[in-house]
């Protein structure tokens, strides 16, 4: 599991995101460019899944990707 649709949809619509990471930020694609790529393994995420279990005063989701 990485990112929801609706995790998603919400990035689409944005025109300013945050990311916070604790490892490299940036790798090579095949033409050269400097890139980042999100490959996570913990996901924080505010108020955007409805229905998901919630933590600290119902309002955090944490969940932890499968590889």
């Amino acid at each position: 599991m990485s990112f929801t649709d609706a995790e998603r949809a919400y990035f689409a619509e944005q025109r300013l995101g945050r990311v916070a990471m604790a490892s490299a930020r940036a790798d090579t694609d095949a033409d050269g460019r400097r890139v980042i790529r999100i490959t996570p393994e913990v996901i924080w995420s505010w108020g955007i899944n409805v229905g998901a279990p919630k933590h600290f005063a119902g309002m955090i989701e944490r969940r932890t990707v499968e590889r």
